[in-house]
This record gives structure tokens, sequence and C-alpha cells, in this order.
């Protein structure tokens, strides 16, 4: 897939500095070469598949219903006479050769990327107006759809309808019909709304959504390695204690002042050790996309000899990997799983961390003189992270 042809004499750069999280931007026939992976027929039939995660949304009676895969076909063939659109989650862990569709957007950090979902819709299908928490591109690719926006800025009156995150008081700022090729990017909370069209190819659409941890989680990951030094942390004081304070049962004001100075004052952690909460929470998979250790272990012989008959490894498709250099070390993290390893070891990391996450025979080879190399290229063999090239 080659780079996303951004408009006239805007570069990457450009891009990161005037739009990305901050306002949206069209760009007509950005991946002109884009095609639909699945057919229609093919897109319900992942839909109804229990191992992917799915939704269905349409309108019926004048209000929105959203419900939960996996589907029979017999729901869509119900739906028929009515507009509905069809969600398909993590396409790209699933059928590992559409990760080549993540290439365009290799100018972003490779955590930030959650995942590839694409979408079917009947004419005058969507989910309506409603925002995200996240950054989206929005790809199309076959058919035709109408996208608008609503910039003025307002606070969104969230509605009732759960799931859909609808806003009640959109009004459309800008309108544009798209094409295959056409993507649009939206920053967090811009409300906004895609309806398809009749047109002669249906009406498909590529999601490629980033991930954006919420300080809630972030703040977890804090207060759990926190809590793993209570010695550390300070305790509540209260050297200022006033004699109006002593009203029975009462919590003054001044003690909450105190409790948030308290929390304040609880800032000890390293930044090494704030590197490894923040890596353990971006590579945290899914419960229901977390790859499942080996029931056979392979040992140093068998991973050799695989690479002598010219068998590499490669990261599995489901595994989450990243890294982070500290002062003399590296931290890799692998699902939500933190090692810290010796800098020798930092290329074959980049390796895992690439967009095909493979290392070949010849590549690896290599390293089987490295004993730092083999142990950890075993151990995520063991837990499922890796697995040959021929599996």
């Amino acid at each position: 897939m080659a780079a996303m042809l951004l408009p006239e004499a805007l570069t990457t750069a450009g891009f990161l500095d005037r739009y990305w999280q901050k306002r949206h931007l069209m760009m007509p026939g950005a991946l002109p070469e884009i095609r639909t992976p699945f057919t229609p027929e093919q897109i319900v039939g992942l839909a109804c598949d229990s191992d992917m995660e799915a939704r269905l949304a349409w309108i019926e009676d004048g209000h929105w219903h959203l419900r939960p895969g996996p589907f029979e076909h017999g729901d869509f063939t119900r739906l028929e006479r009515l507009a509905w659109t069809v969600l398909v989650q993590d396409i790209e862990k699933h059928f590992p050769d559409l990760q080549a569709l993540l290439r365009p957007f290799s100018f972003l950090p490779r955590w930030r990327i959650e995942d590839l979902m694409i979408s079917l819709a009947t004419p005058g299908g969507g989910v309506g107006p409603h925002l995200d928490n996240y950054d989206v591109f929005l790809v199309q690719l076959s058919g035709r759809r109408r996208w608008q926006v609503d910039t003025r800025g307002e606070p969104a009156q969230m509605s009732d309808t759960e799931g859909l995150r609808q806003v009640g008081n959109f009004h459309a700022t800008q309108t544009w019909e798209v094409a295959r090729g056409d993507v649009l990017y939206l920053p967090p909370g811009l409300p906004h709304c895609g309806t398809a069209l009749a047109a002669e190819a249906p009406c498909i659409t590529l999601s490629v959504g980033l991930r954006a941890p919420g300080a809630d989680e972030l703040l977890h990951s804090v207060a759990e390695a926190l809590a793993a030094q209570p010695d550390t942390l300070p305790r509540y004081c209260d050297p200022d204690l006033g004699e109006g304070e002593s009203v029975p049962g009462l919590i003054s004001a001044a003690s909450l002042q105190r409790a948030r100075a308290l929390l304040q004052n609880c800032n000890t952690l390293s930044d090494a050790a704030l590197a490894v909460c923040f890596g353990r929470l971006v590579t945290e998979p899914k419960n229901w996309l977390n790859a499942e250790p080996r029931e056979q272990v392979p040992g140093a012989a068998e991973l050799v000899e695989r690479a002598k008959s010219g068998v590499g490894v490669k990261r599995h498709p489901f595994a989450l990997m990243a890294w982070c250099e500290s002062r003399s070390s590296l931290d890799f993290f692998v699902d939500g799983e933190h090692m810290n390893l010796t800098d020798q070891l930092k290329p074959l990391v980049l390796r895992f961390c690439a967009d095909d996450g493979r290392l070949g025979a010849t590549e690896l080879r290599p390293w089987l003189d490295d004993m730092l190399a083999i142990e950890l290229i075993l151990h995520l063999l063991s837990v499922g992270k890796l697995i040959f090239e021929d599996e």
C-alpha cells in the first residue's frame, strides 16, 4: 500500500502541526489504489462469526437500535427493507495480510493505532450523528457516503441510544460526498455523521481507529505502582489543624485541601517507573484478543533447527508490542507485560515491533549465538506472542 496522498503542498509534518488533534481534514483521492478486501457477503459472514467483534445498527420507526454480534444471516434478511449498517472490529488481527492497510499511517506511533474496522451499510444506513473520544481516519473502500461535521464547538447533548454516543444537537456545518479512495480525518470529540448513499457499488468504509488511554486508566496503573511501594508515600497530616474543625463528624474544607495536597505529593514515580506504567497500559490487549500460550514449548535446539531449515519467527497478529529507552537498558512491552532488556537486544526488539513483525531465518541465525536473544525469543514463543513463520 502506497503512502497517503495529502492535499497539495501539505507534508506529513504539516499535517501533524496543523491538523492532528486540532481540526478535521478531507483528503479526496488520498488512497487511490485502495480496494475493499471483502465482498458484502463476506462482511456479513464475518459479523456472524463468533470469533469476531461486530455490531449492527439500524433505524426502525424513527428510533435507533444497536445489537452486538455474533449474528445469524436471518438477522439481515429481517432488516432488508430498513437502513442498517454492520461494523466489524480488528480485521487486521484476524487477517494479518490486512496490516498492509496500515502502511499509509506509518507516520503515527504504532502503539497509537487501535484497530481497523470495516463497515457495510445499505442506503441511508449509518450510526447517526455521534462523536468519538479518539482520532479516526475514515477511508471509503467502495460505493458512496455522505459525511457531515459540526464545527460549532457547542457542548454536545448526548442522546440515550446506548453504545452509539449520538449527539442530539448535531447541526452540519460542512458536508461532503465521498467515493473510493477518499479519506476523512477527524480529531477526538468532533461531532460527525456518515450516511450511505445509493450507488452502483455497495457502501463499504474502513475506519482506522487510534488508541487513546484515559486519565482514569493511567491513574489506575500509576496507583498500582505506588501501592507496591507504600513506605515511600506520604501520609495525611494536619499541623495547621484549627479549633473549628472539631465539630463532631465534620470533614472540614481545610481537611479536603490537605487531602488534595497529599495526592499532589504522591507524585514520587521516577520517569523510568512512569514509562513502565504507561508502556504496560498502551499494550494491554482486549481480553478476547490475547494470544494464548503454546501447549508445547520449543527449546533452543528446535529454534536452531527451524532456522537452519529456513523458518523464522514473526509476531502473533494479536500481540501488541512497544519499547522505550532508559539510561542503560531497554524497556520492552508485550501485551501488558514488561521486560527490562540489555541495549544489545534493541535491533531484535525493533524487528518485532516493525510493521510486519517478522524475523526471517536469515535475520534470525546471527542471533542464535546470543544467549540473551535466544532466551527472549523462546519466552515470546512460549507465551504465544511470537509464532514460527510456517504456522
